[in-house]
C-alpha cells in the first residue's frame, strides 16, 4: 500500500478525486467514512468478499480531507458481474471509464485517481484486450 499512497502524496499540488474498484453497494459507506471516520463504514464495506484490500488508501483519504475530494466506489455490482461473465460480455472496463469522465466533468480542477485491480490492465486473460470487440 506504501506504493499506492506514495503516488497520491506526490501529487500533493493538486485536488484529488480518487476511484477505487469497489462494489457499487459501498459508495454510501465510503462517504460516511470520509466525512466522520467511523470504522464500522470499514468493515461494512471490506466485509464484502468482492472488494479489494484498499483499507489504508480510504483511510489515508480521510486523513487527507485536504486534498482528496472524494473518493469514488467505481464497479459494478457483484451480481451483474456474474451475469456479464455468464453472457461472456463484461461491462466492468466502460463501468470504470464512465466513472473516470463523470469524476473528470464534475471536478475539471482536480487530478482523477483511479486504482482497479490488475486483471484491467492485461492484454490477454479475462478481459481480453486484444480481442477486436473489447
Amino acid at each position: 500500500m506504501a506504493f499506492f499512497t506514495g503516488v497520491l502524496e506526490d501529487l500533493a499540488d493538486r485536488r484529488i478525486v480518487l476511484l477505487l474498484e469497489l462494489p457499487s453497494t459501498a459508495q454510501e459507506s465510503l462517504e460516511r467514512f470520509h466525512l466522520a471516520g467511523d470504522e464500522h463504514e470499514l468493515d461494512a464495506i471490506f466485509s464484502d468478499a468482492s472488494a479489494l484490500p484498499y483499507w489504508e488508501i480510504v483511510r489515508f483519504a480521510r486523513a487527507h480531507r485536504d486534498r482528496i475530494e472524494g473518493v469514488v466506489a467505481m464497479d459494478e455490482r457483484s451480481s451483474r458481474i456474474a451475469l456479464m461473465r455468464a453472457f461472456l460480455t463484461d461491462t466492468r472496463n466502460q463501468t470504470m471509464a464512465d466513472a473516470i469522465l463523470s469524476a473528470r466533468i464534475a471536478h475539471p480542477e482536480a487530478r482523477i485517481v483511479a486504482y482497479g485491480g490488475s486483471a484491467h490492465m492485461l492484454k490477454t486473460g479475462r478481459y481480453l484486450y486484444d480481442v477486436a470487440n473489447r
